[in-house]
């Protein structure tokens, strides 16, 4: 499995490049992908190389493998879309940094969040509430998500949230809720941890109303501004 995965992301510089060349697109969009997501593959290596998820050191049947060229060709997607002049090829400022922000803060999230969970697990095993995981059961998937969402943003392409969304609601969810049921509930001291963490979203406050209010205004506030439709083209 982690040799399929790598070779994905570790090509996607080459991949991106290949882009570049076959459609003569050298726009400021473009390398803002490439530098993005080419950069994530190269970390996604040297993470696999220090500290790579013994999950996914297992063979596959063909059946799966033919599952994961599928999803791991969908986000390649979204680079073809900038590439081949769908999506936005001059962002804007804001743009850009919204995207470096989410980017850097899901790479950290990411990375050490798989990090501590390795090296925890190699002296003490059980479950680990603390650090990356105080407030959220899966920071490694929140700073995927991050990471992927960027990418999105970046795009500024429709069709990459078709691609996206339904990933990220059946396939990180499932196996978000499956490693809670089959495993993190049966550890010591469940009760307590699943009290002041969510599954997904770190728990910021002890209301859950509170919680939802703050990250519902944060999307409206994200897609308005860059997906929402201007108020001159209603009423011009």
């Amino acid at each position: 499995m982690r040799h399929v995965i790598n070779l994905f992301k570790g090509g996607t510089i080459a991949y991106l490049v290949l882009l570049m060349w076959w459609y003569q697109n050298f726009s400021t969009g473009m390398y803002l992908y490439l530098g993005l997501h080419g950069s994530y593959g190269v970390a996604w290596l040297f993470k696999d190389y220090v500290f790579g998820d013994k999950s996914f050191a297992v063979k596959v049947n063909f059946g799966c493998f033919l599952v994961m060229v599928t999803v791991l060709t969908l986000y390649w997607v979204i680079g073809w879309s900038v590439a081949s002049g769908y999506g936005i090829q001059e962002p804007s400022y804001e743009r850009i940094k919204l995207c470096l922000i989410f980017y850097l803060l899901g790479l950290a999230l990411m990375l050490g969040a798989d990090a501590q969970k390795t090296f925890t697990l190699q002296y003490k095993k059980g479950l680990i509430a603390s650090g990356y995981f105080e407030r959220t059961r899966n920071p490694n998937y929140l700073g995927e998500v991050m990471i992927y969402g960027a990418f999105g943003l970046a795009s500024g392409f429709w069709l990459n949230w078709v691609i996206l969304l339904p990933l990220w609601l059946v396939m990180f969810q499932g196996n978000m809720l499956i490693k809670d049921n089959s495993s993190l509930m049966k550890k010591p001291g469940w009760a307590e941890y699943s009290a002041r963490s969510y599954l997904f979203l770190p728990k910021l406050f002890g209301s859950h109303i509170l919680n939802a209010l703050i990250y519902t205004a944060a999307v409206a506030l994200i897609v308005g501004k860059f997906y929402g439709v201007k108020y001159s083209t209603l009423i011009g």
